[in-house]
């Protein structure tokens, strides 16, 4: 997987908390998208950085396009801060029940797992694997708080 190109949303469990944020300078931001903290506003995943939560709207703050035209702030994006999504997470191995309270990581935008490979970013831990436990998956949709403070 890769940062979204387009709108893929989230499953929620329960309410997330969310809050706006500016959005970086000439930045199309896809709901559904994991978003890190950048100097001028939320900016797409890479490696590093710190997580702010996954976007939940789109926003198009291109440089080519009316009326932001790519400005640092120009516009801003409603993002899930905090609380539980389900998640595709990737884990190499099975799944077991033990699993529950390990980090998750990001590698980009939309690509979860259980390994860090020391420059991935933290995004919350596992709360519920029951499904890819039973069905002897190494990947599949798992229950994962986020937001600041869970890892």
């Amino acid at each position: 997987m890769a940062n979204l190109t387009a709108n893929a949303g989230r499953s929620y469990h329960g309410t997330p908390t969310y809050v706006n944020f500016d959005v970086g300078a000439n930045l199309e931001v896809f709901a559904g998208q994991a978003m890190i903290a950048g100097a001028n506003g939320v900016v797409n995943l890479t490696t590093g950085g710190e997580f702010v939560g996954f976007a939940d709207e789109y926003v198009n703050n291109l440089t080519n396009v009316e009326p932001l035209l790519g400005a640092n702030r120009a516009d801003t994006a409603k993002m899930a801060v905090a609380g539980y999504a389900w998640i595709t997470v990737n884990k190499g191995s099975t799944f077991v029940f033990g699993d529950v309270g390990a980090a998750v990581y990001a590698n980009d935008g939309n690509t979860f797992d259980l390994a860090d490979a020391g420059s991935d970013v933290a995004i919350g831990k596992l709360v519920q694997v029951d499904a890819v436990v039973a069905a002897g998956s190494t990947s599949g949709e798992v229950l994962v708080q986020f937001g600041l403070g869970v890892i």
